[in-house]
């Protein structure tokens, strides 16, 4: 992962989860012994399914204060990373073997993860990632052509107010607007509302599985604004023919 090499007291935090953390400052940490202030040296964002499905924060900290914090032997399990172009696999036995032989009446470290099984699970992630950018795709479509739909039929549902409205000295540019205005509530409040479903939906989901839930505020900013950007798109069309009636063509609607 490319990380620095830490100093005593020093942790890497994983940025995904401590959003407020920044590099060169202090941050409390509750430990076996309490709470103990350390100071970040750098983030970093895990990737490993293996460790986002855990429940705990991630942070890195040096072999000097794992022992003084926690003591020598009180871990079990171990993520040895290798090169991307290096295999592992005939490393490991000698590398358990090297970690348990001081160990005495301590539990035996064990192999929480294999390549084989990372690239497994690595596979199967892109596919699932794929599959809801499809889904997510698809979604935007409907969604989009839904609102073309109910513009359309605003427009025709009150194209005797049209009439009157451009009899009233109403521009074309005006009405325009007020369909897209109508267009950009209607998408806005749909996103908010498929937002916050999506949320309690993830806790729901979270609980039964046993796995937190991440959320990226970024990322589901960029989704609100692309949501509404692919809506007025599509509510351009019914905003603009509402614009271009005529004032008899309208009040015949």
């Amino acid at each position: 992962m490319e990380l620095p090499n830490l100093k005593e007291g020093e942790v890497v935090l994983d940025k995904t989860q401590f959003l407020d953390g920044r590099i060169g400052e202090k941050v409390e940490l509750e430990t076996n012994i309490g709470k103990r202030n350390f100071i970040v040296r750098d983030l970093y964002q895990e990737e490993s399914p293996f460790e986002t499905m855990k429940v705990g924060d991630r942070v890195i900290i040096s072999d000097e204060t794992f022992e003084r914090v926690f003591g020598r032997k009180h871990y079990n399990t171990l993520v040895v990373s290798f090169p991307q172009d290096e295999d592992g696999v005939e490393y490991i036995p000698v590398i358990l073997r090297e970690l348990n032989r001081s160990r005495f009446g301590y539990d035996q470290v064990r192999v929480l993860e294999t390549p084989d099984i990372y690239r497994k699970v690595e596979r199967i992630r892109g596919f699932v990632s794929k599959s809801l950018f499809i889904l997510s795709f698809i979604s935007l479509t409907v969604g989009g052509i839904g609102v073309l739909n109910l513009i359309a039929s605003s427009v025709r549902e009150r194209g005797s107010y049209i009439g009157i409205l451009r009899t009233m000295g109403m521009n074309k540019k005006n009405l325009r607007e007020i369909f897209l205005i109508e267009a950009a509530i209607v998408v806005m409040i749909g996103g908010v509302v498929g937002v916050v479903f999506g949320i309690l939906s993830s806790y729901l989901a979270g609980s039964i599985l046993k796995i937190p839930p991440y959320f990226n505020v970024f990322k589901m900013i960029g989704s609100l604004i692309l949501t509404m950007g692919v809506g007025l798109l599509f509510g351009i069309y019914p905003a603009k023919k509402a614009g271009d009636l005529e004032i008899v063509e309208a009040l015949k609607i």
